[in-house]
């Protein structure tokens, strides 16, 4: 999914969907584009900000922010790691004039 789709013109079922869709980040045949996508639209959900939320059918549904912002830190984390273990390991090139010869 393009995450320039995800934005908070997307209704919040939408935008729960796409998390669901993509919480598997971590997993084989995840990556970090599919981590991307969850952590923006777990933010858009977040931007909301709501305890309670009123479905299209008039039902209510429980959100938990807390449980909410624990699944994105653990979202953002796993991306870093993964952006700065695909990056490789740093070469050193050491001045070939470095003895001042």
């Amino acid at each position: 999914m393009d995450l320039a789709l995800i934005t908070s013109e997307l209704p919040l079922a939408e935008l729960q969907a796409i998390r669901a869709d993509h919480t598997g980040y971590d997993l084989p045949g995840g990556g970090t584009a599919m981590a991307q996508v969850y952590i923006r639209a777990t933010r858009m959900v977040l931007v909301r900000a709501l305890r309670r939320i009123a479905a299209e059918r008039g039902e209510e549904l429980e959100f938990d922010l807390s449980v909410t912002r624990e699944e994105l830190r653990k979202a953002e984390q796993w991306l870093a790691i993964a952006h700065a273990t695909t990056a490789g390991p740093r070469m050193y090139t050491p001045d070939p004039d470095w003895r001042g010869e």
